[in-house]
């Protein structure tokens, strides 16, 4: 079999490969099109500390955020009526949390959003913003300004996939370019 045959199909084999997991089940209770974020303030926060929820995506007026280092769910609420805008709720995290990233779950409009963000635990004390206390009496918490957007949260599972398909497509165009030159011999091109 000639060799630019062999770089074809292999290179059709990788890209079903990479495309198949993609083309999986959605998560459960993620309609098609639907993305909820959830968004935590401080953005490194301490064990034992405070921190503020934000997760913008739910059309209802409240919900519930859980992670394993939450000493309860964060219970959101905030808007009155109508889509659009963020809920907003706040918990602690759990004393003797180990430093580590743990992913969110969002639970709204009936649905579990598994992994809509996460919490970044770190047991060094952190400058910047601080979340309210919720003792009541006014609250400390610096403007949600200070939370990273969605955008500055990375790649999502889409451009993961599309990345991958990029770089077989890149694989697969020098490996057709190499079968050729080793046809033609070394000295052409």
């Amino acid at each position: 079999m000639r060799p630019g045959v062999v770089a074809v199909r292999a290179a059709a084999v990788a890209v079903v490969l990479v495309l198949v997991p993609a083309a999986g089940p959605a998560p459960v209770g993620d309609p098609p099109g639907a993305r909820v974020t959830a968004v935590v303030v401080p953005t490194v926060a301490a064990p034992g500390g405070d921190v503020e929820v934000r997760v913008e995506g739910c059309a209802g007026p409240d919900g519930t955020v859980r992670s394993e280092v939450f000493v309860a769910d964060a219970e959101l609420s905030g808007r009155t009526g109508g889509a659009g805008g963020a809920l907003r709720g706040g918990t602690t995290v759990r004393s003797g949390t180990a430093a580590g990233t743990y992913p969110l779950s969002v639970v709204c409009d009936g649905r579990d959003h598994r992994d809509a963000g996460r919490v970044r635990v770190d047991p060094a004390p952190q400058p910047g913003p601080h979340a309210p206390t919720g003792a009541g009496g006014g609250s400390t918490a610096a403007p949600i300004a200070d939370a990273p957007s969605v955008a500055e949260q990375g790649p999502g599972t889409r451009h993961t996939v599309i990345g991958l398909v990029l770089a077989t497509a890149a694989a697969v165009a020098v490996a057709v370019r190499s079968a050729r030159r080793r046809r033609r011999g070394p000295d052409a091109d």
